[in-house]
């Protein structure tokens, strides 16, 4: 005799013939004590005894259960690939921001989006995601979801931050200066809506180009935007018509539009003085002068203190009654004397007087100076006019102090 065993033949059953990559499905057969094992491990791996499947990649796997009388099932499984969540996973609040999706790579369009916060909504169908107006604290999560048509499901965090804030507390700028501006949460980027007016660096930098108005934004990290808006002030223009340079001893009558700025020296010096809008010369140089309004422009002048010229009248002289002098002065451009007289002419005092000349250089600054002419009276000589050949005569003269001369010792001599 032969005993024929007929063996039970094991019926494999599961709740899903499909599961979702890294997700896990359990299946079941009717007979115990056999191993499962996978046809393809690189899809789907099988623990051996407990018969729970891994899906591993996208695919498909047969499954084989085998008892211990080598009696065995079959079970194929197809693993979904589990989708990625992408996109920009934050936005500013009252921002948006689409989210995307992929399986192994590939962008994929379907399913379902949903969220578990009220800081956000999203779209179901597109993944737009638009964030609250209003959060509590510089930022606030949320979880948002997709469910692929498969089953598979992503999510992921999505951060809403609160709208970023200008700082600066200085908006107002002079063409031709510049100015930087400050926001909260660092990090962002700086944009102008007007080059003509001022230019604004991504940094923040603002510098004025033409008087008028800009605006300002900084855009954050996460798209949030906030404005500013810039006052850019002309600078004032120093008078056309207003003097740059004074003589030393004037005064300089300043002036700039607009009116109701005020005047300062700019530096340390003794040169000039300055009161109100009137400048004093010292000494001579250059000194700059600022005007500055109340916007606080400005503009910088420079003034040319001019020195006196140095006239000289030349050395004393002096005359006798009816004989003729010459003034000639130096130093100076042009001449002017006083009592009448006449530069490099000719002219014969009637006593003795102190001349003075007023010299004007190029630059229509004036000097003076003095010089002391000196008439001597003519003396008249008395007594006889004839005397012999040997004999002596006594001749006197109505000046004392003076001193007798032949012109002739072989006619007759004095002394």
């Amino acid at each position: 005799q032969v005993i024929v065993r007929v063996n039970e033949v094991p019926t494999i059953t599961g709740s899903s013939a499909t599961v979702c990559e890294g997700s896990t499905l359990t299946l079941n057969t009717s007979v115990g004590g056999g191993s499962w094992t996978s046809g393809n491990t690189g899809v789907a791996t099988v623990n051996a005894t407990t018969g729970v499947v891994t899906g591993v990649s996208s695919g498909s796997a047969t499954i084989t259960y085998t008892t211990a009388a080598g009696c065995t099932d079959t079970y194929a499984v197809t693993v979904n690939g589990s989708p990625v969540i992408g996109g920009t996973l934050s936005a500013t609040v009252g921002g948006t921001s689409a989210l995307s999706v992929s399986i192994d790579g590939s962008t994929v369009t379907g399913g379902t989006w949903s969220d578990n916060s009220s800081h956000i909504s999203i779209d179901p169908s597109t993944g737009v995601v638009t964030a609250a107006s209003s959060i509590t604290g510089s930022s606030q999560t949320a979880t948002v979801t997709y469910t692929h048509t498969t089953g598979c499901e992503a999510t992921a965090t999505f951060t809403v931050y609160a709208a970023p804030a200008v700082t600066s507390t200085v908006t107002d700028v002079c063409v031709g200066s510049s100015i930087t501006l400050s926001a909260t949460p660092s990090g962002g980027s700086w944009s102008g809506n007007d080059a003509t007016v001022a230019t604004v660096t991504s940094s923040g930098v603002v510098t004025g180009v033409a008087a008028g108005t800009v605006s300002a934004t900084y855009t954050d990290a996460y798209g949030g935007t906030s404005s500013v808006s810039i006052t850019v002030h002309a600078l004032p223009v120093y008078s056309t018509t207003a003097a740059t340079a004074v003589c030393v001893g004037g005064n300089l009558s300043l002036s700039a539009t607009p009116v109701g700025g005020t005047w300062s020296l700019v530096g340390t010096t003794n040169k000039a003085t300055l009161s109100g809008s009137t400048l004093a010369a010292n000494s001579s140089g250059t000194v700059t002068v600022r005007y500055t309004t109340s916007t606080g422009c400005y503009v910088d002048q420079q003034i040319t203190l001019n020195g006196l010229p140095a006239v000289d009248a030349g050395s004393a002289q002096s005359v006798c009654a009816g004989g003729s002098v010459t003034l000639t002065a130096t130093g100076a451009s042009t001449y002017t004397w006083d009592n009448g007289v006449t530069q490099g002419n000719s002219f014969v005092p009637t006593s003795t007087t102190t001349y003075e000349v007023t010299g004007t250089d190029g630059n229509g600054c004036v000097n003076t100076d003095q010089v002391i002419v000196t008439v001597n009276a003519v003396p008249s000589i008395s007594g006889s006019t004839t005397v012999c050949a040997a004999a002596t005569i006594t001749l006197s003269a109505d000046i004392t102090g003076g001193t007798w001369d032949s012109d002739d010792d072989g006619v007759a001599t004095v002394s």
